[in-house]
């Protein structure tokens, strides 16, 4: 920004290849300027306390806008508040996108990482979002902007480029997106892939439960509207007919009530054995989870909806190929570990685990 002379492209070509308006080009330049001295040559107390300022300003918008996930006008106001010196939200706004734009879509490992991935899609404008978060940490392991229509070479990309920097996906959580489904197929055949049980039951069925409950709030209001109009009737044939009605209206109140009594019984009874532990805080018994899963989804296919019927043989696929408890394996040994550090002296602790080590390399070179 300070001379041409200094770049081989102009600031408009500048702007758009980081992502920022002209002004803050201009601005960061002027800044530049004014410390000159102390950055190439003999510095004043001035221009040390100038950069100094700018740089004080950095750090607390970055710290604060991580910390706090919050509005760049919050931000604004805070930093006013407390005299930060610099403290405009186009100064926030632009200091954030840079950095945005100096930070990697993917997280660079400096040794090999077996993690578990969490994977979805967020749409803002149109626009897709991959986001892959790792499970334990929940840090963004990879982010990036799909230009255009969301195809399964994105997520590949995704994928690729985080197992070139050593991340390795021991467990795969997803969603059931036909693009995303797809990339997974590229994964090392030993990754153990999961539905994601939102997806896969809760907004599934959940819809129907808000839909169910909806409807049955206007059908007991059609049919308290029917017994009043019946009540009002003068003639005899007149009453008759609206009796009629009345009737019409008040059976289908019952099946629909009825329909959704036994729905919402079975659809929470599949809810309740999604959680890995009981109410009394121990773990599920995974076969006997999928037991009661299926002896549910039997239930709730006996409801005469085409629409929920569909769905119940989705998630009686992914219940037979293993991809919806597949958590629960995982259950016993955390609370097997969590009881040893628990009430273990950490001397046995380290000699049970380097056995657990032992064995699981005798096995790894017998094969």
């Amino acid at each position: 920004g300070l001379n041409p002379s200094y770049r081989s492209c102009t600031i408009k070509e500048l702007s758009a290849k980081y992502a920022v308006s002209h002004t803050f080009i201009y601005n960061q330049s002027n800044i530049l300027k004014k410390n000159v001295a102390s950055l190439f040559g003999v510095s004043t107390s001035e221009k040390d306390e100038e950069l100094n300022n700018v740089l004080i300003s950095m750090r607390f918008f970055l710290e604060c806008k991580l910390e706090t996930k919050g509005a760049l006008q919050g931000l604004s106001n805070l930093g006013r508040s407390l005299s930060v010196p610099y403290h405009s939200i186009n100064f926030i706004s632009e200091l954030i996108m840079v950095a945005g734009h100096l930070v990697g879509k993917t997280y660079v490992s400096e040794q090999p990482l077996l993690l578990t991935f969490l994977c979805d899609e967020i749409y803002s404008g149109g626009q897709a979002i991959l986001v892959t978060v790792e499970a334990q940490s929940m840090m963004v392991l990879d982010i990036r902007l799909v230009e255009g229509n969301l195809e399964s070479i994105d997520w590949e990309g995704s994928f690729n480029s985080l197992i070139a920097n050593k991340l390795t996906p021991k467990r795969f959580v997803k969603d059931q997106g036909i693009q995303m489904a797809s990339a997974a197929k590229k994964l090392p055949e030993e990754t153990i892939e999961g539905a994601d049980v939102y997806h896969a039951i809760s907004h599934r069925l959940g819809l129907f439960n808000y839909r169910w409950k909806k409807s049955m709030g206007r059908m007991i209001v059609k049919e308290a509207d029917r017994a009043v109009r019946f009540a009002a009737t003068k003639t005899y044939d007149t009453a008759l007919k609206k009796e009629v009605e009345w009737e019409i209206s008040k059976t289908e109140m019952l099946k629909y009530i009825d329909d959704y009594e036994w729905f919402k019984e079975y659809y929470f009874e599949l809810i309740q054995q999604l959680r890995p532990f009981t109410s009394k805080g121990e773990p599920r018994d995974k076969a006997l989870a999928e037991i009661k899963i299926r002896a549910a989804l039997e239930a709730l296919s006996l409801l005469d909806v085409p629409k929920l019927n569909q769905q119940i043989k989705y998630i009686s696929k992914i219940l037979n190929n293993g991809q919806l408890l597949h958590y629960m394996d995982q259950v016993p040994v955390l609370v097997l570990y969590f009881l040893l550090f628990l009430f273990l002296p950490k001397s046995f602790i380290l000699f049970f685990l380097y056995v657990q080590i032992s064995n699981i390399f005798y096995l790894l070179f017998s094969l």
